[in-house]
C-alpha cells in the first residue's frame, strides 16, 4: 500500500470520524440540555420551597405590625376630628369677626366720601360764581376793539410820521396878507379880506382888480409836491389804522389797551381760581363723589345686614375709625387663632394620612406577600406533579449525569482518533503526492526510454563498460566528499546560529522569541505530531537553550535529542527564522539544504517532506541539495540534476 493510498484512506477516516463527532457532539449536547434542565428544574423547586418557608415566617411579624399600624391610624383620625372642630369654630369667629371690621370699614368709608362730597359741593358753589364773574369779564373784553402793545407801537409812528410830514410841509408853505388895497383881492377865486393871512402850501392865483393876476409858487416847486404827497400818504395810513381797530385817536388807543390789558389780568386770575377749583371736571368729579357715597352707604346697610346683633352706627368719623381699630384688633387675634388651628388641623390630617397610607401599604403588602406565598404554593405544586418529588428528580439527575459523561467518553474516544489522524495535515500530504507520483511518473518514462536507449547502445557495444565503473567510483567518493563538506557547513550553521542566539540584545530576542517559538512548533508538528511545541530559555545573552516538548510524553532538551532529531529540530529552527525574516524582504527568502538529513531515518523523511512543503505554502523558496533524491520523490518539487 502506497503512502498515497494510505493518505486517501485516512482522510476517508477523517471525514467519517468528523461525521460521527459531529454526531456525538449533538448528543452529547442533548444530554447536557437534558442534564442541565433536570439541575434546574431541581435547583427551581427547592429554590420555590426555600422561598416559601421564608415567606411564611415573614407574613407574622407582618400581620402583628399591621395591628400596631391600625390603632395608631385611629388614634391619629380621632385626634384629627376633635381639631377639625376647633378650627370650624376658629373659623366661624373669624367670618363672624370680619363681618364686624367690614360693617366698621364701611361705616368709615361712608363719613369720609361724605366729607369728601362737601367739600366738592362746596367747591362748586365757589365754581359757579368764578365762572358768572368769567362770563361777565368775558362780556366786557369782548366789547372792546382788538388791540395790542404792538398796535399801539404801529400807531405811534404812524401818528409820528404824519406829524412829522405836516411839519415838512407847514415848513415849506408861504404866508399871504392883505393889508390895505383899494381893489377887490380874490385867491384861487376866493376873496381875501383885510386882515386875512392864508398860508398857500400848493400854486395859488392871486387876482388884484380886474387886469393884476399874480401866481405864487410856495417852496420853489417839486419839492413842495412831495413833502405834500409824503404828508398825504402819512394821513392816509394814520387814517386808516384808526379806522381798522375802530378807535378815534390815539389817546382812545391807548385807554383801549389799558382796559384790555385789565380785563385780560382778571380773566386769567379767575381762570386760575376756576382750573384751582376742578374746572370743567369739577362737575364729573361731585357725580362721582356722589355716586361713591351712595355706593358707600348701600355698603354700610348690606354689611349691617350680614351681621347678627350689629352695634350702635358712630356718630361721626374720629367714633367710626376707633371702632374700626377695635374691630381690627378682634380679627387679627381671631385670625391668629384660626391660623394656629389651621396649622394643627393640617398637621393632625398630615399625621391622619401618614398613618392611614402606612397602614395601607401594609395592608397591600401583606396582601402582596400572601398573594406571593399562594403563588409560590401553586407552582412547587405545578413542578412536583409535573417532575415528580425529590428522590423521582434525584434518580432523573444521576441517569442524566451517567448518559452525559458515556456521551462525553464516546465524544473523548472519536476526538482522539481524528487528532492521531492528523487531519489538518492529509490533505497537504496528498496534494503532495499528487505532485511527487505525477513527477515520478513523468522521470520514469524518461528513465524507460533512457534504458532502452542505453540498452540498445549495451546490445551493440558489449556487456561491459570499464567507464561506467571508474564513474560510479568517482561519483562515491565525490557523494563522500560532500557528506564531509556537508557535515563541515552543519557544524559551521550550527556555530554561526549559536553565536547570533548569544549576541542578539535581550529586547531584540523577547520580541523574536514568541513568534520563534510558535513558527518552529508549527514545523515540529509536522514531524513529532500534533500538539508538538518548543521552549526556549532566555538569559542575559539571549536565548540560552531550546526544549522539545511532545504531548503525553516527557521534555527533551536539544543536547538529548538524537543526531536526526537535532537535523530535524535545527532546520526547523532554520525556516521559522527564515520566515519571520522573510516579512522585510516581500514575504519571500530563500532557504538550502545541502544533504542536512543524513541522520534522519527514511520513515522520518516522509514527514520531514510534509514540514518542508508546509514553509513552501508559507512562502519561502526552499533548495534541497542530496546525493540521494530518490528520498524527496514525494516531496512534489521540480527536480534539477547537476552534472
Amino acid at each position: 500500500r502506497t503512502p498515497r493510498t494510505a493518505t486517501a484512506e485516512k482522510l476517508t477516516q477523517v471525514a467519517e470520524l468528523r461525521r460521527q463527532e459531529q454526531t456525538h457532539r449533538d448528543v452529547l449536547e442533548t444530554k447536557i440540555t437534558a442534564r442541565n434542565q433536570l439541575a434546574k428544574d431541581d435547583k427551581d423547586i427547592l429554590a420555590l420551597r426555600q422561598q416559601v418557608t421564608t415567606a411564611t415566617a415573614a407574613l407574622a411579624p407582618a400581620e402583628e405590625k399591621q395591628a400596631t399600624l391600625a390603632a395608631a391610624e385611629a388614634a391619629a383620625r380621632l385626634a384629627a376630628e376633635s381639631l377639625a372642630k376647633s378650627h370650624q369654630a376658629a373659623t366661624s369667629d373669624v367670618r363672624q369677626a370680619r363681618l364686624h371690621h367690614d360693617l366698621a370699614l364701611a361705616a368709615v368709608s361712608v363719613f369720609e366720601k361724605s366729607e369728601l362730597h362737601a367739600q366738592l359741593a362746596a367747591r362748586a358753589v365757589e365754581a359757579g360764581e368764578i365762572r358768572r364773574k368769567l362770563a361777565a369779564v368775558s362780556a366786557e373784553l369782548s366789547k372792546l376793539p382788538s388791540l395790542t402793545s404792538a398796535d399801539i407801537t404801529a400807531l405811534r409812528k404812524l401818528d409820528r410820521d404824519d406829524g412829522q410830514a405836516t411839519a415838512a410841509l407847514a415848513a415849506m408853505a408861504t404866508g399871504i396878507e392883505l393889508i390895505a388895497t383899494d381893489q377887490p383881492v380874490t385867491l384861487d377865486g376866493k376873496p381875501l379880506a383885510l386882515g386875512d393871512h392864508p398860508i398857500l402850501t400848493d400854486v395859488g392865483e392871486l387876482v388884484i382888480g380886474s387886469g393884476t393876476r399874480l401866481r405864487i409858487r410856495p417852496g420853489g416847486g417839486s419839492s413842495l409836491a412831495t413833502a405834500r404827497t409824503t404828508a398825504s400818504a402819512a394821513h392816509s395810513a394814520l387814517t386808516d389804522a384808526f379806522s381798522r381797530l375802530g378807535l378815534r385817536d390815539l389817546d382812545h388807543a391807548s385807554t383801549t389797551l389799558e382796559k384790555r390789558q385789565s380785563h385780560d389780568q382778571q380773566l386769567a386770575r379767575l381762570q386760575e381760581r376756576w382750573k384751582a377749583l376742578g374746572g370743567d371736571s369739577l362737575a364729573t368729579t361731585l357725580a362721582t363723589a356722589t355716586n361713591a357715597l351712595e355706593t358707600a352707604r348701600a355698603e354700610q346697610s348690606r354689611r349691617h345686614a350680614l351681621v347678627e346683633n350689629p352695634p350702635a352706627t358712630p356718630a361721626d368719623l374720629p367714633a367710626a375709625t376707633a371702632h374700626l381699630a377695635a374691630c381690627q384688633e378682634n380679627l387679627t387675634t381671631a385670625e391668629s387663632a384660626e391660623t394656629s388651628f389651621r396649622k394643627q388641623t393640617e398637621s393632625a390630617a398630615t399625621s391622619l394620612r401618614t398613618a392611614t397610607a402606612t397602614l395601607q401599604d401594609r395592608l397591600t403588602k401583606i396582601g402582596v406577600d400572601r398573594q406571593a406565598l399562594r403563588d409560590l404554593q401553586t407552582r412547587v405544586a405545578v413542578l412536583e406533579e409535573t417532575h415528580g418529588d425529590g428522590p423521582a428528580r434525584l434518580q432523573k439527575l444521576a441517569q442524566a449525569i451517567a448518559a452525559q459523561q458515556t456521551a462525553e467518553r464516546d465524544l473523548t474516544t472519536i476526538s482522539e482518533s481524528l487528532v492521531r489522524l492528523e487531519p489538518e495535515s492529509l490533505a497537504a500530504d496528498l496534494a503532495r503526492f499528487e505532485r511527487a507520483i505525477t513527477d515520478q511518473e513523468s522521470r520514469l518514462r524518461d528513465a524507460e526510454t533512457q534504458r532502452a536507449v542505453t540498452q540498445s547502445q549495451l546490445t551493440l557495444d558489449g556487456s561491459s563498460d570499464p567507464r561506467a565503473d571508474l564513474s560510479r567510483a568517482t561519483a562515491r567518493r565525490d557523494a563522500a566528499v560532500a557528506d564531509l563538506a556537508t557535515e563541515e557547513r552543519r557544524a559551521a550553521a550550527i556555530d554561526k546560529l549559536h553565536k547570533l542566539f548569544s549576541t542578539t540584545g535581550e529586547a531584540m530576542t523577547r520580541s523574536l522569541v514568541q513568534p520563534l517559538a510558535e513558527r518552529i512548533s508549527g514545523y515540529l508538528e509536522c514531524l513529532f505530531g500534533p500538539g508538538t511545541t518548543v521552549s526556549l530559555d532566555l538569559s542575559d545573552t539571549g536565548i540560552s537553550g531550546l526544549e522539545l516538548v511532545r504531548p503525553r510524553d516527557s521534555t527533551f532538551s536539544f543536547a538529548t535529542l538524537s543526531g536526526g532529531a537535532r537535523e530535524q529540530v535545527a532546520a526547523a529552527a532554520r525556516l521559522a527564522m527564515a520566515e519571520i525574516l522573510a516579512s522585510d524582504h516581500h514575504g519571500c527568502l530563500p532557504v538550502l539544504f545541502d544533504d542536512a538529513f543524513a541522520y534522519t531515518d527514511p520513515d522520518r523523511v516522509l514527514r520531514l517532506q510534509r514540514m518542508l512543503d508546509l514553509a513552501a505554502r508559507r512562502g519561502l523558496q526552499l533548495i534541497v541539495l542530496t546525493c540521494t533524491p530518490d528520498d524527496y520523490s514525494a516531496l512534489g518539487a521540480a527536480r534539477i540534476p547537476l552534472q
